[in-house]
């Protein structure tokens, strides 16, 4: 133990000990950091909120009512069936990916609540119909990865006019 702390701290009574923490104490005043002023990040709208929280919900049933379909169902035997699993697929990715994105555009540009709102929802449907439709068509033994690539490629340009057309009419 005495290897652990200098001989002059060892040899003090406890109130020596005391008094000097003291006299140190106000010797050295302990100075605050300075703390730059950071203004608190921008409340999102009441309006996104609630869409927010209503999507999440959906996407939880989505998502229960897929995974139920996909442990029950044989799609090569009910094809029917597992076109409406797919479409689930889908809609869970829309449901997920639109409050994602919708938080995400509000942090980036806190303005413009609308044309965020509608640019979250139409990319969020766009991303659940690529995605959805492909199983789809899997399912019925169509497509393929290169059909997947061009789908994409269309849904980007057509994304592309359509955002181009928002900033235009704003």
């Amino acid at each position: 133990m005495s290897g652990s702390r200098p001989e002059h701290l060892e040899q003090l009574t406890l109130d020596e000990l005391a008094a000097g923490h003291e006299e140190r104490r106000s010797v050295q005043p302990l100075r605050p950091m300075p703390s730059p002023h950071v203004p608190p990040p921008p409340r999102i709208p009441f309006e996104d909120q609630r869409l927010v929280r209503r999507l999440w919900v959906i996407a939880l049933l989505c998502a229960a009512a897929a995974v139920a379909g996909m442990l029950s169902v044989n799609p090569l035997e009910q094809p029917l069936l597992g076109a409406c699993i797919a479409l689930l697929l889908g809609g869970t990715v829309s449901a997920v990916t639109t409050p994602l994105l919708l938080v995400e555009a509000h942090r980036r540009t806190p303005g413009h609540a609308e044309l965020r709102r509608r640019r979250a929802v139409r990319r969020g449907l766009l991303l659940g119909l690529l995605l959805g439709g492909y199983a789809l068509f899997r399912t019925f033994g169509l497509g393929g990865p290169t059909g997947l690539a061009v789908a994409a490629l269309l849904v980007l340009a057509a994304e592309a006019a359509l955002t181009r057309a928002d900033v235009h009419s704003v």
